[in-house]
């Protein structure tokens, strides 16, 4: 759980409170304090001290998210994490630590609305090694779901991500395969010829879709309520329409990140839907075995 004492984070560590965690369960406070360029490693000097008195505030800081989680009956510990920035101090503590899931707000004290754009979220969604929560909108435990499944390996690690949370009860998750648009008006043929080869195509992609939900499907915990839908057209409007449509407090969805060089994370679905996403969204990247593998 990333923290900067912010509303963004009050909302994102409120939404982890209200969700049924176990005693076995182990929470990580982690906060970074904004560091001057300049500051003395020494820590002497005028720099030197408002420094430290950055690295008490974020100690405060971490503190009271230890105390606001302790309620959940869930391990919780702090760490006032070092680092070159933000996403490098989180990443340190990630790779120390083998979270299963990092948790954030999607607007830190930097202030720029909504829009992660450039943000401490969305660079860490881009190089995390582990899924990514970002939260945003309702402050409680998500309890309508849209799942985006293509078949993928990115789209499995996001079944397996979302089927690893702990869930409240009453979750209705809807399973969404987005089907390609196709732009049929060029193609040299006779009108008969094109509605029928129109028609044989989509249809295809019809059953393979309902194939792919099904099997999707099997991937979800038992005690959810689970919907299928497919749907034709350009993929993250598609995505946000459905979510809007469910009134979903969850998109979930995969992503390469930087690990696939051929499907880049700036422009991707991915990206955009965490950049314009009215509710909270679970980013599951690819797992490293796997991205690893040619």
């Amino acid at each position: 759980m990333a923290t900067d004492g912010s509303p963004g984070a009050a909302v994102a560590l409120d939404l982890l409170a209200s969700m049924p965690l176990r005693p076995l369960d182990e929470i990580i406070a982690v906060t970074y304090p904004s560091y001057f360029l300049v500051a003395r490693q020494d820590r002497t000097g005028l720099i030197g001290k408002l420094m430290e008195g950055r690295r008490r505030s974020a100690q405060t800081t971490v503190d009271a998210a230890v105390q606001s989680l302790a309620r959940t009956g869930a391990r919780v510990t702090g760490v006032v994490a070092e680092g070159l920035e933000a996403v490098d101090a989180i990443l340190r503590v990630a790779a120390e630590q083998s979270p299963d899931l990092i948790v954030m707000g999607s607007r830190g004290l930097g202030g720029v609305g909504s829009v992660v754009l450039g943000s401490t979220a969305r660079t860490l969604a881009l190089l995390s090694p582990v899924p990514v929560l970002i939260v945003r909108g309702r402050a409680t435990a998500p309890r309508r779901v849209l799942i985006a499944v293509d078949g993928s390996e990115a789209s499995r690690s996001a079944l397996t991500a979302f089927a690893r949370l702990p869930l409240a009860e009453g979750v209705v998750v809807e399973l969404l395969h987005v089907l390609p648009a196709h732009d049929w008006s060029d193609l040299p043929m006779r009108r008969e010829e094109l509605a029928e080869l129109r028609e044989a195509q989509e249809r295809a992609e019809t059953d393979a879709a309902d194939q792919l939900l099904q099997r999707s499907a099997t991937s979800l915990p038992k005690d959810v309520e689970v919907r299928l839908a497919k749907s034709r057209g350009a993929v993250t409007d598609t995505i946000r329409s459905h979510a809007s449509a469910l009134d979903a407090d969850l998109i979930v969805l995969g992503s390469r990140g930087l690990s696939g060089p051929r499907r880049p994370f700036w422009g991707s679905t991915a990206e955009q839907v965490i950049a314009t996403a009215e509710c909270s969204v679970l980013l599951a990247p690819v797992p490293q075995d796997l991205v690893s593998k040619p």
